[in-house]
């Protein structure tokens, strides 16, 4: 969470305190505290969050790039969406840092493959690889 926070917003940043993330869209709030006090805003961060926008070249993969827009184009061009897998197989080889970079402190893919799915959906299709990028079992 630090690594995402304006330099304002890290001068109040205290480490022992628990924050949580806050995904509804409508909410200004992106990080809270036990404390309702100890909140940061989208404002307070360095980078936009996914949730909290609906703006298409809105980052959906923190690590590698990639955009709401362009997984959707990628899902529409190709019948099925090739980032997912890209994505997969660079989580495998261990280049990802999900934790650092993607505001929600876990992996993106979840999100990707909504992404995806929505896109196919609107194509008329929905299949969209399950694999997650650190298992190989179907979810």
């Amino acid at each position: 969470m630090r690594s995402l926070l304006s330099a304002g917003a890290q001068s109040r940043f205290d480490e022992t305190r628990e924050f949580l993330f806050c995904k509804t869209e409508a909410c200004g709030v992106v990080y809270f505290g036990a404390r309702r006090s100890e909140q940061y805003l989208q404002a307070d961060l360095t980078v936009p969050v996914l949730q909290k926008s609906n703006d298409p070249s809105r980052l959906v993969c923190y690590c590698f790039g990639h955009t709401v827009e362009a997984i959707r184009e990628d899902a529409v061009r190709t019948g099925a969406s090739t980032i997912v897998d890209d994505i997969t197989e660079k989580c495998r080889e261990g280049l990802d840092s999900c934790e650092e970079t993607n505001p929600q402190g876990s992996c993106c893919l979840g999100n990707v493959r909504q992404v995806a799915k929505a896109a196919m959906q609107e194509r008329g299709t929905d299949e969209v690889p399950t694999r997650c990028c650190t298992h190989e079992e179907e979810l």
